[in-house]
C-alpha cells in the first residue's frame, strides 16, 4: 500500500529506483531539503510508532465495542435527565 502510495504522489515507478538510498535522494530533491530521520521510539509512542493499543479487531469485536459504547452514552443520557429534572 505504501509503495502505491509513494508511486501516485510522485508519479514514478518502484522499479525505476535500486535501493532506498536512491529513493530518499529522489524525495529529497523533491522536497529541497534532506530528509530528518527521527527515532519514533520514545516514551509517547508504542509499537513503533502507533500511540494506540493495536489488536486484531473482527466484526464481532467491533459490534461489541459499538454496542458498549453505545450503553454508555444512553447511560450518561439518564444521567443528564435526571439531573434536570433535580
Amino acid at each position: 500500500m505504501k509503495t502505491l502510495l509513494f508511486e501516485r504522489e510522485f508519479g514514478v515507478s518502484i522499479d525505476d529506483f535500486e535501493d532506498i538510498t536512491q529513493i530518499d535522494r529522489f524525495i529529497e530533491g523533491r522536497i529541497g531539503k534532506p530528509l530528518m530521520v527521527v527515532d519514533r521510539r520514545d516514551t509517547l509512542t508504542l509499537r513503533g510508532g502507533n500511540v494506540f493499543k493495536i489488536r486484531n479487531i473482527t466484526r464481532d469485536s467491533l459490534e461489541a465495542d459499538i454496542d458498549k459504547s453505545l450503553k454508555e452514552v444512553e447511560a450518561q443520557l439518564e444521567r443528564l435527565k435526571i439531573e434536570e429534572r433535580a
